[in-house]
């Protein structure tokens, strides 16, 4: 049975079926618009059969073969070689696309490697350019590509032509590749340029590719742009790039009409042609303006810091014989130079230069530095070899002493402190072999002064040489001279220096100012102040960084300054006042160095004060500290008491010449040491004393004095006594012995002659605020005006704060006791009772009246006294004579009532004063004031 009758029948059924469809009634809704909604409905349903049968074809081997083979013949169009594509993969819903095993095969034989094999290329576009037509990529790399460029001995290459469709004009350019990329990359890639490998590795944002090709004369023109590349150059920081370029590619020839590169705040410029490629010969003319910085990075060349520098010229390249010729010129402003001895700053110069592959000339260089010119020339050779040579010469004009100084100042030699004056002028030789860095510098200077206010002029005349691979000084001669100073010096400053100095001052306060700026903050620090002739003569020795100066010194009309330290509880609050003391001339060898100062056989002079010394004080970083230790040792020969007080900051009234030798070392506030000191021809408190020893002991903060002897026509005096220096804390044992007590000045008045012997034992302790003292004097055979009175004993005992007096007399004829007690803090209250009684006055009276008493002669009488013993003007007394009987021949003179005697601000009052005689005569009486030690 024939199929025909089946599909008849079923043409007739769905027609039916329509039919049917047409004529069915649907409840509330017309008939036209049921017609309607079915229409819609086959429609839709057909679409989605057609999309999914779509996307079955696109997944499928098939279709991605016709993309393969569309690729293929894409790509074959574009450069005229042969391609082979393994697969090409895709990601629709991200743009996402990936060639795998491409390779474009050129002109090369069979045998040869291909034009460029890549073993994938990942792509990924973007949809809104794609919407308007044009293709445009956000990501686009390279992974593993190799390309192979071949130059036959014709100079044509292994490059295809592009396949340009029939009837296209020859002299119309085609487009062949038009491409924007966001972000584009090579991954471990490699380029062989005949015998030449380069390594393609790197990323890029922001590409524009353009190349189109004319059939005419066979050539490609082409057109790169990139935003930023980074490229990673050997042994060197990674490097941030802008480009352009413009290229025509010929069979035999390139030109560039246009490269321009950008770098940071950077460019550079070229243009040029690279003829027979076989053996390439490239011709080119460039210009540059730059970052002196930025380029001396580049170019790992530190020294180079900051400015700003613009370069022009043109010049060839041979690649047969590796052979390159560059010439230009240079102009530079504003840039700094800094190596490990030298910072110039604010230099502008330039000079024209040549450069091949074994020299580079510069004929002539100009530049303005230091405030003065510099000309000259350079000339290097060699540049292959390790043997480099080089030669600059240089002739400076003008250059300013101050900015040279400030320029190779440094922070252990701080030259820009010293503010001389005076203008330059010389020549500079630079030689080296090998590297700039081993430079060797001659130089020949000479320096005329100039008056500024606050500098000091300076006359100079300077031959040396750096040797910057030491690095080292050799200073030939240095002779500099002021209104009043000279130098000279010859010698080395390297890591082992060896420096002669001859240095002299007429007078040293020209050169204070100096010295108060090279200290800076410490000038306060320095114990001496400078102001008549000085001397040196000696050496430099050892590290640059850090010399050992030593020689002889001679300093005329000085002044030490000693600050006294204040102390508070144990501790340093601060410094007090300085003592200023001026000497006549100090005379030694001395040593310094940043760790340690010493003068060695000292001698010290100020009028017939002679003092011989040794010292030595460590310091740090070239200062001093008063924690760090110091050792001196001193001899000193009739030096002036006072004036050693003057040192000490104290004013006793003790007077005399001084010898003896002490040695003290440790630090400031722990001190250790022993010396023997001697007095003779001194007084104290206005006693002579011809002669006084004792025996010298530092230990940590406490001074002490032993085997104290003191020999003089009044007494003998023995003991020990020391004293804290920081706490104040003191203790003392003394006997005295042999006191004659006429020869006490206290004593001695015109009309009243004391006669005795005395000695008296003293101990104390404890601190000036809360001492303790304990005493006894004795007063032996006592006589006044040759008259016989007796003996005395005082006795002195502490008991806690408490010091207490007493004492009792055994005279003869007489009676006397004094009590009293005195509180050992702050001003010292104090509180005296004497009770005294006397029959026989009349070898006392006699030296104040006017006719000397005879027959009975009795007193009785008590004192009361208080008040201040720190301040005796606050004393008070209350004296009350109850019995006063004189005999004067025949009459009888008696008080009549107690006399009252007050005495207080230094005023005494008689309150009560009535005498009376028995024979009958009377006698006024009567009251009033007395001023005692001041006027009424």
């Amino acid at each position: 049975m024939s199929e025909e009758p089946e599909q008849k029948k079923s043409g007739k059924s769905k027609s039916s079926l329509r039919k049917v469809a047409e004529n069915l009634p649907v409840a509330g809704v017309p008939s036209s618009r049921v017609r309607i909604l079915l229409w819609v409905g086959i429609v839709v349903l057909a679409f989605a059969l057609a999309v999914l049968a779509l996307a079955r074809y696109v997944v499928s081997p098939a279709f991605q073969e016709r993309v393969r083979h569309y690729v293929v013949a894409k790509i074959e169009h574009a450069t005229g070689g042969r391609v082979e594509l393994q697969r090409v993969g895709w990601n629709l819903a991200h743009l996402q696309f990936e060639l795998a095993g491409l390779t474009i095969h050129g002109k090369e034989s069979r045998l040869e490697a291909p034009l460029l094999n890549a073993e994938r290329i990942q792509m990924r576009l973007k949809w809104a350019p794609l919407l308007r037509g044009r293709v445009s990529f956000q990501e686009l790399s390279f992974v593993r590509p190799l390309a192979h460029v071949d130059v036959y001995k014709d100079g044509s290459t292994n490059l295809p032509e592009p396949k340009l469709p029939r009837g296209t004009p020859a002299d119309k350019a085609k487009q062949l590749v038009r491409l924007a990329i966001d972000h584009a990359e090579l991954r471990d890639g490699l380029l062989e340029w005949n015998e030449d490998k380069i390594k393609l590795e790197g990323a890029a944002e922001n590409v524009a590719v353009q190349l189109n090709y004319r059939a005419s004369d066979r050539h490609y023109d082409g057109l790169a742009k990139v935003g930023q590349v980074r490229i990673q150059l050997p042994k060197r920081e990674p490097l941030t790039l802008g480009a352009e370029a413009e290229f025509r590619l010929y069979s035999n020839r390139l030109d560039v009409p246009r490269l321009r590169a950008t770098l940071g705040h950077s460019w550079a410029e070229a243009s040029g042609a690279v003829s027979q490629l076989v053996a390439p010969v490239v011709r080119f003319s460039y210009r540059a303006s730059g970052d002196a910085g930025e380029l001396a990075r580049l170019v790992d060349f530190r020294e180079l810091q900051s400015g700003e520098v613009q370069l022009s010229g043109e010049g060839s390249y041979r690649s047969d014989r590796a052979e390159y010729a560059v010439t230009g010129k240079a102009q530079a402003t504003g840039v700094t130079w800094k190596n490990q001895i030298s910072r110039l700053e604010k230099i502008n110069g330039g000079l024209i230069f040549s450069l091949d592959r074994e020299h580079f000339e510069a004929p002539s260089i100009f530049a303005a530095a230091l405030g003065g010119t510099v000309h000259g020339k350079l000339s290097v050779s060699n540049l292959q070899s390790k043997e480099q040579l080089g030669l600059i010469s240089l002739k400076v004009t003008g250059a300013q002493l101050t900015q040279v100084m400030s320029a190779f100042t440094t922070r252990e030699l701080p030259l820009d402190r010293l503010h001389l004056a005076g203008s330059a002028t010389g020549t500079l030789e630079v030689n080296w072999r090998g590297s700039p860095q081993n430079a060797q510098i001659d130089g020949d200077m000479r320096i005329v002064p100039i008056m500024r206010p606050g500098e000091l002029p300076v006359t100079a005349a300077l031959r040396g040489t750096v040797d910057l691979k030491g690095p080292s000084v050799q200073l030939h001669s240095v002779e500099v001279s002021t209104r009043a100073a000279r130098l000279k010096a010859s010698g080395q400053l390297s890591a082992n220096s060896d420096l002669k100095l001859d240095a002299a001052t007429t007078s040293f306060t020209e050169l204070v100012p100096i010295i108060r700026s090279w200290r800076g903050a410490r000038e306060k620090e320095l114990p001496v102040e400078f102001g008549g002739r000085a001397q040196f003569k000696g050496t430099v020795r050892g590290k640059l960084s850090s010399p050992t100066i030593a020689g002889h010194i001679e300093l005329h009309n000085f002044t030490t300054v000693l600050r006294k330290v204040e102390r508070r509880g144990g501790r340093r609050v601060g410094v007090g006042r300085a003592v200023r003391t001026s000497w006549d001339l100090l005379e030694g060898d001395v040593e310094y160095s940043l760790t340690q100062e010493t003068l060695r056989n000292g001698v010290l002079l100020r009028g017939g004060s002679r003092i011989n010394l040794d010292a030595r004080v460590a310091l740090t970083n070239g200062d001093y500290d008063t924690t760090l230790p110091f050792a001196v040792r001193a001899k000193v020969e009739n030096v002036d008491v006072t004036e050693l007080q003057g040192l000490a900051g104290s004013s006793y009234p003790v007077t005399g010449k001084m010898s003896g030798n002490v040695q003290v070392q440790g630090t400031e506030s722990h001190l250790s040491g022993s010396g023997f000191i001697a007095l003779k021809d001194s007084s104290a408190w206005g006693q002579a004393v011809p002669v006084a020893t004792a025996d010298v002991n530092f230990t940590e903060n406490q001074v002490q004095l032993r085997n104290i002897a003191v020999k003089s026509d009044v007494m003998q005096l023995r003991g020990d006594a020391r004293v804290n220096v920081e706490t104040q804390e003191f203790g003392f044992a003394l006997k005295g012995t042999e006191i004659k007590i006429e020869n006490l000045r206290a004593v001695r008045q015109r009309n009243l002659h004391v006669t005795g012997q005395a000695s008296f034992e003293a101990s104390g302790s404890g601190t000036p605020g809360a001492p303790v003292i304990n005493g006894r004097i004795n007063l032996r055979n006592v006589a006044v005006n040759r008259r016989p009175i007796g003996d005395l004993n005082v006795d002195a005992v502490t008991r806690g704060s408490e010091l207490m007096l007493t004492a009792r007399s055994r005279f003869q004829t007489g009676e006397v006791k004094i009590d009293g007690q005195i509180h050992l803090r702050d001003q010292l209250p104090m509180r005296l009772v004497v009770d005294a009684q006397s029959a026989d006055l009349r070898s006392l009276l006699a030296a104040y009246l006017p006719r000397r008493p005879e027959g009975t002669s009795e007193l009785k009488m008590r004192i009361e006294a208080s008040g201040e013993a720190r301040q005796l003007k606050s004393i008070t007394a209350d004296v009350v004579v109850e019995r006063w009987v004189e005999s004067y021949g025949s009459i009888i003179v008696k008080n009549d009532g107690p006399i009252h005697l007050k005495m207080a601000n230094q005023v005494l009052t008689v309150e009560q004063f009535r005498l009376s005689a028995e024979t009958g005569y009377s006698l006024p009486a009567g009251s009033g004031a007395v001023a005692v030690g001041r006027q009424a």
